[in-house]
């Protein structure tokens, strides 16, 4: 008997579709958004991850029943006959993958095996996921090694020890250094305070398009390999436009809401999304969003607020704390 551990339900329908009926675990956490505070152990981290993820969208219920379930699993890795990590080369997945290696360090295997698929696509029905199964390889000292130093950075209230881990030799996961990279990015932007994100959902209107849908494709574009779902997206775009200084307004000046407060998809679309004079001037630098609006927010292990802001330098590929 082996289990499967993947990122979320999409992948693990994929690998039972696919005829892998051994236990399947899916991860089913956005590392990339929230708090992961260092020094936790993973019983410890499950309750902070599962606490911001129903404040986050209260109708997602029981998300700490479900972290215990999937923890207990983990911890009970060595009654199968071997573990299988299936993860994307996406942030999303990367970070989840960092996570469990870390955990796993130092672990006696007993006589389980790890084994770690790599892939370069999305886990899906439209892969051979048989061909990847079969070239799974075992797990190596370097890459526990490599998840538990990287690990480690993320969760530090200073994310400069992230450059070490993107400069320094990672080969043994070979899409982890642009993950942590593109994890730096969603940092608020030295020029004017905008993440990547962000800057991306002004330029989008900017170039016409005033659908939320729309602005969501059209950022997804931009995005290779993608790694935010769409309800992460509107809370991006929600804030843009709910709060005190606008960079983002609707056509007919009510707040953003989002899909749930609608009955069907079409309503929810049918908010006309409009560029403000004040995201006007953001977006030229002439302005900047935490000046005007403030942060309060956690990426990792950084808890940014009014008194610890943390820019990063696209150009110099550096991230300094400005306070």
């Amino acid at each position: 008997m082996r289990l499967h551990i993947t990122n979320g339900d999409c992948a693990a329908d994929a690998l039972k579709k696919a005829g892998i009926e051994d236990e399947i675990l899916p991860w089913r956490d956005l590392l990339h958004e929230g708090p992961a505070p260092s020094g936790k152990t993973l019983r410890q981290m499950s309750k902070i991850r599962a606490s911001f993820i129903m404040k986050l969208w209260p109708h997602i219920r029981n998300v700490d029943k479900g972290f215990r379930k999937r923890d207990r699993t983990l911890e009970g890795f060595r009654k199968f006959d071997e573990t299988v990590l299936w993860f994307e080369h996406d942030l999303f997945d990367q970070l989840q993958l960092i996570q469990i290696l870390d955990w796993l360090h130092g672990r006696k295997l007993g006589n389980s095996k790890l084994s770690i698929v790599i892939t370069g696509e999305y886990i899906g029905q439209d892969i051979d996921l048989w061909k990847y199964y079969r070239s799974r390889k075992k797990v190596s000292s370097g890459q526990l090694k490599l998840a538990k130093s990287a690990w480690t950075a993320f969760c530090s209230p200073d994310p400069r020890g992230l450059l070490k881990t993107i400069h320094g030799k990672t080969s043994c996961l070979p899409y982890l250094s642009d993950s942590l990279t593109r994890h730096l990015q969603q940092f608020p932007s030295h020029e004017n305070g905008l993440n990547r994100t962000e800057r991306q959902i002004l330029e989008a209107v900017v170039s016409r398009i005033h659908s939320p849908c729309g602005i969501f494709k059209e950022c997804q574009k931009l995005e290779e390999p993608k790694f935010m779902g769409d309800a992460t997206f509107w809370i991006y775009l929600e804030n843009l436009i709910n709060c005190k200084r606008p960079l983002l307004k609707t056509k007919n000046g009510r707040p953003f809401l989002d899909p749930a407060k609608f009955a069907d998809a079409d309503g929810f679309d049918k908010q006309k999304i409009l560029l403000t004079k004040t995201g006007s001037k953001v977006l030229e630098d002439k302005a900047d969003w935490i000046e005007l609006n403030g942060i309060g927010k956690w990426l990792g292990g950084v808890h940014l607020s009014k008194d610890n802001v943390w820019r990063w330098e696209e150009e110099s590929g550096i991230i300094q704390r400005l306070s």
